[in-house]
């Protein structure tokens, strides 16, 4: 028994109340794809999940992109 994934559960619950939207305008602004966690139940709301089964460089690029659309987020909530 494992308790290891590769997939990365995100609390958005600082910047979002809707991980549907959330991952709608992060896609929109930035071009990452994330899945929104409402597509896994209602306590799934405010994450998203990413999957980290990719090369180092992919990791880091997505991780940058949603640092931007997390600062865009609060830029435009301000």
């Amino acid at each position: 028994f494992s308790l290891a994934t590769y997939l990365l559960w995100i609390d958005i619950s600082g910047i979002a109340e809707n991980s549907v939207e959330f991952c709608e305008r992060l896609r929109s602004d930035t071009g990452l794809y994330l899945s929104d966690g409402a597509e896994y139940g209602e306590n799934g709301r405010c994450f998203v999940r990413m999957n980290l089964a990719t090369q180092r460089s992919r990791v880091v690029d997505g991780l940058q992109r949603l640092k931007l659309g997390c600062e865009m987020r609060k830029a435009t909530k301000s």
